[in-house]
């Protein structure tokens, strides 16, 4: 919903006009998690303008068999890194269409 706008040229709806927020179902927090071969070991190693970084960001729950496997330990948060202000939140909720949601009545505070 929040990223396909952005990669997609066309589609089918407008997640804006056309979806309305039903429930706030909870928070998934973020890793950032780069393949072992990639050289930087840490956040101020790294030049992006130079060509591809093989990283994402991605919920802990997905990255979890690595976390398990002892690679995160001595791994810094980007507040360590120096990043202070940097954040990265996702959240997961219940969307519908938004003739749906104002029949219901839902209000989303």
């Amino acid at each position: 919903m929040v990223v396909n706008p952005h990669v997609y040229a066309k589609l089918p709806f407008d997640t804006l006009r056309d979806f309305a927020p039903m429930t706030k179902l909870g928070d998934a927090t973020l890793i950032l998690v780069a393949h072992p071969s990639v050289p930087p070991k840490d956040l101020r190693e790294f030049d992006v303008v130079g060509g591809q970084i093989p990283l994402v960001f991605t919920a802990i729950a997905t990255a979890q068999q690595f976390v398990r496997s002892g690679s995160l330990p001595n791994v810094p948060t980007f507040v360590e890194s120096g990043l202070e202000a940097f954040v990265v939140d996702s959240w997961v909720g219940i969307l519908a269409p938004e003739k749906v949601v104002r029949q219901a009545g839902i209000r989303i505070e």
